[in-house]
């Protein structure tokens, strides 16, 4: 109710901007401004950290949208680009368990698991979310 949002649904494939109800009350915040905060409060200075949230949507929705440009979803509903469910966008058109794409690029073509590192006094931050429920 107090924060603008892109509202991209599960059930259908159209796109809208949602416009705050209300302003914020008392010290709430978005979680926009929580994340720049712990950025600025840990010396982070990459640039993206602090953009304008929807010249980034506009960037990541670019060529996304039938019918409009990412800044016509303040008045539009729009649908989304999509490419057929059974066609997956790799070389052979199917799921990949080792890339080729991947190999070439001189990665590793198999999936890896990092190891979580932390020192003393440090933290690892970790949020998750179910797919059946919108999370912020």
């Amino acid at each position: 109710m107090e924060k603008e949002d892109l509202v991209i649904p599960y059930s259908h494939h159209y796109a809208k901007r949602s416009r705050r109800a209300i302003e914020p009350l008392g010290e709430s915040r978005d979680e926009i401004w929580v994340m720049r905060e712990m950025a600025k409060r840990l010396g982070l200075r990459e640039e993206w950290l602090y953009e304008d949230p929807w010249e980034a949507v506009e960037k990541a929705l670019e060529g996304a949208l039938d019918g409009g440009h990412p800044r016509d979803l303040a008045s539009n509903l729009l649908r989304l680009r999509s490419k057929p469910r059974e066609e997956y966008q790799t070389p052979t058109g199917k799921i990949e368990f080792y890339s080729k794409m991947a190999e070439e690029k001189g990665l590793s073509p198999l999936p890896a698991q990092l190891p979580l590192k932390s020192g003393r006094g440090e933290f690892i931050l970790l949020n998750s979310a179910l797919p059946q429920y919108t999370h912020t």
